[in-house]
């Protein structure tokens, strides 16, 4: 009997994990009809070396005779912040033959204690003086300068921010997470990420930047009041630590502190969840996330200290993009405007290719249905936008694709294109909570294989770190109703057992004073 692989079941991130006993599981393979394992060896080591010698320093579970291979519990060394753990299981078969080793696999501790960020919440504190509620405000655009001296064996970075953020390191875009870190009840919790950077910081000058967009934290939120902002607060914050360590053994520690610089006069002139995205490309800065660059004018920080929300580790899958639709059909209902049919409902955003003179407003509309005029069909969105527009700097072929905001869409709708435009210049991003499909159905009825293919996407069309009752219109929460019809068939197509964990805590943090439940969560 031979383990095919092995995982920690509730460590989908395995970077900064924040339970002092995670559960570790594995999982085996076998040619052999009936292998079953009898027994088990969990050893953890705290270096690649000495788990090679089979030395578990931090946990030797000994042999434990059980055939148990799910949420195991460790139960050795106390792990502090920052701590490296390597481990590996041995197995014996029903017949006490063995054991049979996995591969080494890695977790890391990720910050415990609040004290250990070294640092603070900085934001750019004009945001809280925009005068147009009616409207997202500009995207502020963060970065700080540092300089390492000497080569880098390992570089983690942890992350997080009141709003959504995408973060940069000398002019390359840190991981693929969108709208991290995700909706949760800010005033109580908070998920930060954790990446891997070492192959980003370079010795000699480096430059750390980062977009923050208001999200779900100050932005727009279904069934609030007009203007239905400000809700958590009333503008983003910027929340991270990175730690290099370096090949001499000396660690560095960059922290969100009052000497990063800030600016509002960037690109994205607004993004929201619901309308959408503004993005002006004459106000590009080249090479703003990059060492060197001239940031003469913009400006110092505003500080605020950590208070007592929770800072917990992203234990669910991260939204990322899953696939890519290209267009089935485009049609030109009225001169000058080009509706693209991406042949199914999707939910994410668009990225456009396009040319055209310095100035021009391109606008982008998304729908689920046309009219009988061929046009895009938008009363069901009520309130929601979902508009994205983009201004030309005029340099030759250009490319957009939005930051902060999502929609729920099969058509979109193009305007002030100087050409009509060809088919493949448009794709469609479909991105979700990345929970991996594990469930599948086919039959000989190609109406049910359609309809189980219906629900699978609408399924991926409202997980986006909530379960949400709907992607397109003016609400877009956490409805409990929904869920509870729907998590039986959601764990048979997926596995859904990290989403979950994240969102139960976003039900109980949401949980009334007199012990009833919401509606929704969060709420």
């Amino acid at each position: 009997m031979k383990p095919a692989n092995v995982r920690c079941e509730y460590l989908v991130n395995p970077l900064g994990v924040d339970a002092v006993r995670p559960r570790l599981s594995w999982t085996l393979e076998s040619k052999r009809r009936g292998a079953r394992q009898s027994t088990y060896r969990v050893l953890v080591a705290s270096s690649r070396e000495k788990l090679a010698v089979f030395k578990g320093d931090l946990w030797d579970s000994g042999q434990v005779f059980s055939d148990r291979q799910l949420q195991v519990e460790y139960d050795g060394k106390p792990l502090g912040s920052r701590r490296l753990c390597f481990w590996k299981v041995g197995v014996w078969d029903e017949n006490g033959q063995g054991p049979v080793w996995s591969k080494p696999a890695i977790w890391s501790m990720g910050l415990l204690k609040k004290s250990d960020w070294r640092g603070s919440w900085v934001a750019d504190e004009e945001l809280g003086r925009f005068p147009d509620l009616a409207r997202a405000a500009p995207a502020a655009m963060l970065r700080r300068e540092f300089s390492v001296r000497g080569a880098v064996r390992r570089a983690l970075i942890y992350v997080t921010a009141r709003g959504v953020y995408e973060l940069r390191l000398n002019g390359r875009r840190i991981g693929d997470h969108l709208l991290a870190p995700e909706w949760t009840e800010y005033d109580k919790r908070i998920q930060y990420q954790v990446y891997d950077v070492t192959g980003l910081v370079k010795k000699g000058a480096n430059a750390l930047g980062a977009i923050l967009g208001e999200g779900w934290y100050a932005g727009r939120l279904g069934l609030t009041p007009p203007p239905g902002r400000h809700v958590y607060g009333k503008y983003p914050h910027l929340l991270a630590r990175l730690d290099i360590e370096l090949a001499s053994g000396r660690r560095l520690f960059i922290a969100t502190d009052s000497r990063w610089r800030s600016t509002l006069t960037g690109p994205i002139r607004s993004s929201d969840i619901l309308d959408g995205e503004v993005y002006d490309a004459r106000r590009e800065m080249s090479g703003w996330d990059r060492p060197g660059f001239d940031d003469i004018g913009w400006k110092p920080v505003s500080i605020e200290r950590l208070d007592g929300v929770k800072l917990v580790w992203q234990c669910n899958e991260p939204i990322r993009v899953i696939v890519e639709l290209k267009p089935v059909a485009l049609s030109e209902p009225k001169r000058g405007v080009y509706v693209f049919d991406l042949g199914q409902n999707m939910v994410g955003w668009c990225r456009l290719k396009l040319r055209g003179p310095k100035g021009v407003s391109v606008t982008l509309r998304h729908a689920e249905m046309l009219n009988d005029h061929g046009m895009i069909y938008t009363i069901n969105l009520r309130s929601a936008g979902q508009t994205d527009r983009y201004i030309k700097k005029g340099s030759g072929l250009e490319v957009f694709e939005p930051h902060f905001t999502y929609h729920g869409f099969r058509y979109v709708e193009v305007t002030g294109l100087s050409r009509r435009p060809l088919k493949n210049d448009l794709v469609g991003r479909v991105f979700c909570s990345s929970a991996p499909e594990t469930g599948k159905f086919q039959c000989s009825n190609s109406l049910v294989n359609r309809l189980m293919k219906n629900i699978l996407w609408g399924q991926r069309g409202n997980l986006h770190g909530i379960p949400t009752d709907c992607p397109q219109r003016d609400e877009r929460c956490g409805w409990t109703g929904d869920i509870l019809a729907f998590c039986q068939t959601a764990i048979y197509n997926m596995d859904m057992a990290a989403f979950f964990s994240k969102w139960i805590r976003d039900l109980r943090d949401a949980q009334l004073p007199d012990g009833r439940f919401p509606n929704f969560a969060p709420r």
